[in-house]
């Protein structure tokens, strides 16, 4: 597993724990088979751009935040928000 398959797996079962979901809740939320989460969350494969997507909206997570890429989980229209209510 390279590096960032191994970021990847971490991070998803991290957020899938902080948002206190299960692979099979992850599976119905997202919209993706259990079988696919599970293999994503033991990196057996990685996801399509089309299932990260739907991961992040799930997870309510950036795609960066899931592929190591940054290390804030909230998309960036949700930081607008947050300070917007502020």
């Amino acid at each position: 597993m390279d590096s960032v398959t191994n970021e990847f797996v971490v991070r998803l079962n991290m957020m899938m724990h902080a948002r206190g979901l299960s692979q099979n809740q992850l599976a119905i939320k997202s919209g993706i088979s259990r079988i696919m989460i599970c293999k994503y969350a033991n990196g057996v494969c990685t996801p399509t751009i089309r299932a990260l997507w739907r991961l992040c909206k799930a997870l309510n997570c950036s795609a960066d935040y899931l592929i190591g890429n940054s290390d804030y989980a909230f998309t960036a229209d949700r930081v607008v928000n947050v300070i917007g209510k502020g």
